[in-house]
């Protein structure tokens, strides 16, 4: 047997396990907001009890996964407590239909409070995001640069929400927002879960819609197989470049391991293409390309 080459093995290691990650959808929470402490049903994944050790816990899995940033998202005062955790997380503005006024909007965005528009859950209020009440949040991201992170799929069945629609996450439904703003760089969370086939064609034809993986690799078998299907597609359609990594962590911070693993574990992509699935395709679209990388 030929001997290896102890500079060739440490090349390999990095190459598969030391490689810097953006996961562009997680979320933060706080005491009052913090529905955590049980396991995942489906995948039986562990929940801190508090919002204290989920956030302990969120940042321990970062730093062993070598998460670089996080777009985190949920109420401004939880992503304010996050932000003083650690300073890799990007704050996002979660929002349904209850939004903060336009001015206030405006304002967080001039003070960096507010980096990302999204997620933005319309589906779990029965509305997309051509809904006109929107649209003065929108002109607002496209003044100021402003990426939108849409939640695609249906709305999460632990949802209490009486107005959620599943039809309502088709992500064609939004493709007047796409076509009408096509200097706002639009993500299609969780790759439009059971809409994925929409999903592609519309990465394919605009430039500025991208997509995450969010829960697919970890909620259930049947999100697998679409996070399989739905890769194996934008790389025929040569859209890979415009798909990102996200968790979408929720109460249970251990499926980041999860995801990653199973999507490290996909032999019909690259390193090259998992490199750009993990880093290069984030740091592109939350506009960090000329950043210096995070110590």
């Amino acid at each position: 047997m030929k001997k290896i080459s102890l500079s060739f093995l440490l090349i390999f290691c990095i190459n598969i396990g030391i490689s810097q990650i953006i996961d562009v959808h997680l979320h933060s929470y706080t005491d009052e907001d913090y529905y955590g402490g049980r396991p995942y049903p489906l995948g039986n994944i562990s929940s801190p009890a508090t919002a204290k050790g989920h956030l302990k816990r969120t940042i321990e899995l970062m730093d062993s996964l070598h998460i670089e940033y996080a777009v985190i998202s949920n109420s401004l005062k939880a992503n304010e407590k996050w932000m003083e955790a650690d300073d890799r997380f990007i704050p996002g503005y979660s929002a349904g239909t209850d939004l903060i006024p336009v001015d206030e909007f405006e304002q967080l965005i001039k003070n960096g409070k507010i980096k990302v528009f999204g997620e933005v859950g319309s589906v779990y209020d029965g509305t997309t995001l051509t809904n006109p009440i929107y649209k003065p949040y929108i002109e607002i991201c496209e003044k100021y640069g402003i990426p939108v992170m849409y939640h695609t799929g249906p709305p999460a069945p632990h949802s209490e929400s009486k107005a959620k629609r599943i039809f309502k996450g088709d992500p064609a439904l939004i493709e007047d927002i796409i076509a009408t703003y096509p200097n706002i760089k639009i993500c299609l969370q969780h790759a439009g879960a059971i809409f994925w086939e929409n999903a592609v064609i519309l990465m394919a034809y605009y430039p500025n819609v991208y997509s995450d993986l969010g829960v697919l690799f970890w909620a259930s078998p049947i999100s697998e197989e679409i996070a399989v299907n739905f890769l194996k597609k934008c790389k025929n359609y040569g859209v890979l470049n415009k798909v990102m990594y996200g968790t979408d962590q929720m109460v249970w911070p251990e499926s980041m391991v999860v995801s990653i693993d199973k999507f490290n574990a996909l032999g019909f992509l690259t390193e090259k293409e998992k490199q750009m699935i993990l880093y290069d395709n984030a740091k592109e679209f939350l506009g960090l390309v000329d950043a210096p990388n995070h110590k």
